[in-house]
């Protein structure tokens, strides 16, 4: 790891941050995390997903970096990875929309506004959004990272409702019945393309 960090010169702004496994570095001033994980622990889980189709979001955040991630060094090893994680399993799909159904419903935020608690209702607006962004991942056959590139991502989404960025980016703002209105017309599209895509789920 203080090799990798010599060679590319980078400059440390901390000590490593153990919870994370990861040095926090500068390079050119920006922030560049380094996350340092040991092939004993990455192959094991990583093959839970892409061979076992288990849908566990924090290891597919690790596949999706091996998958879009460029070699440095160590190619005869990582390339390996890479082409294991290359191909995206039906059945990870699948489960990841079962998953992700299991609570697809509005959470009763028409009470949340008759209520007057917005903080239970964006709440409830945050939690269908990501089963919606999971959702249309799996349709994508794509890994979730996470997320912080949420709305990138979703742009770059060849399977998705149109404009589905700006439909929940204006729900922040747009009146709370509208908002109820707008994301029960979106999860219908998005299992209408879950169905088309997955045909045998119900």
């Amino acid at each position: 790891r203080h090799r990798l960090i010599s060679l590319l010169n980078f400059e440390k702004t901390e000590k490593v941050d153990f919870d994370n496994n990861e040095d926090n570095l500068l390079v050119n001033g920006i922030q560049v995390d380094l996350v340092y994980y040991t092939d004993d622990y990455d192959v094991p889980v990583i093959t839970d997903v892409t061979e076992y189709c288990l849908p566990d979001y924090s290891v597919m955040g690790n596949i999706d970096t091996i998958r879009n991630g460029i070699i440095l060094c160590g190619d005869d090893y990582l390339s390996g990875l890479k082409e294991q994680c290359a191909d995206y399993k039906d059945g990870l799909g699948e489960n990841i929309i079962i998953d992700n159904l299991n609570h697809l419903h509005n959470g009763n935020m028409d009470v949340y506004v008759e209520r007057n608690n917005p903080t239970e209702f964006y709440t409830n607006v945050i939690t269908l959004q990501k089963k919606v962004f999971n959702i249309l991942s799996a349709i994508n056959k794509k890994y979730i990272g996470g997320y912080k590139w949420m709305y990138r991502e979703l742009s770059a989404m060849k399977t998705a409702p149109e404009g589905l960025g700006e439909k929940f980016s204006a729900m922040f703002s747009d009146d709370k019945h509208e908002v109820i209105e707008s994301m029960s017309r979106i999860i219908q599209e998005t299992l209408h393309l879950a169905n088309q895509t997955y045909p045998n789920l119900n």
